[in-house]
């Protein structure tokens, strides 16, 4: 079950390596060089639209009355994919689901395609409620793309 993100109060961590975190204080990150805690922050903003859109699902499930409009759901589903369309474009070339990896140590590399997959399941899985919602409000023009339809084949979803 998540947390509904209103009842969280907290910052999300600064995307930097420790060793820039000293007693002196807290160091910027070297240009181009993305750290491995980017990958949480990155997925825990997925998390963060994702909550959102099941808290739009369960209410659309819950509810009895046809008081939402069509126009409204659509505005509001296009705003979710919106976002998660945004997000997944600013992710950093470490993060980047189409980039090659170039980090210099093996465990890096191999931290950063966990981080990629992490992403790609839950991009997945947010796009898939949205269009849990959309057919359940009867937005039916919003479809699948070929990249969730499959991942979600292979989650068996």
């Amino acid at each position: 079950m998540l947390i509904d993100d209103d009842d969280i109060t907290v910052e999300l961590p600064l995307e930097v390596e420790d060793q820039y975190i000293t007693s002196l204080g807290c160091f910027t990150q070297p240009v181009g060089k993305t750290p491995i805690i980017a990958g949480f922050v990155w997925i825990t903003r997925l998390f963060r639209i994702q909550s959102r859109i099941l808290c739009l699902l369960r209410k659309a499930q819950r509810s009895t009355e046809s008081g939402n409009s069509l126009d409204q759901a659509r505005q509001q589903i296009e705003q979710m994919a919106a976002e998660l369309q945004a997000e997944m474009c600013q992710l950093p070339d470490a993060l980047d689901l189409f980039c090659e990896p170039h980090e210099d140590s093996l465990d890096s590399r191999y931290a950063f395609e966990v981080c990629k997959a992490n992403l790609l399941v839950t991009h997945a899985l947010a796009r898939f409620n949205l269009y849990q919602l959309a057919f359940l409000t009867g937005v039916y023009d919003h479809s699948l793309d070929d990249t969730t339809q499959s991942v979600l084949k292979r989650l068996d979803l």
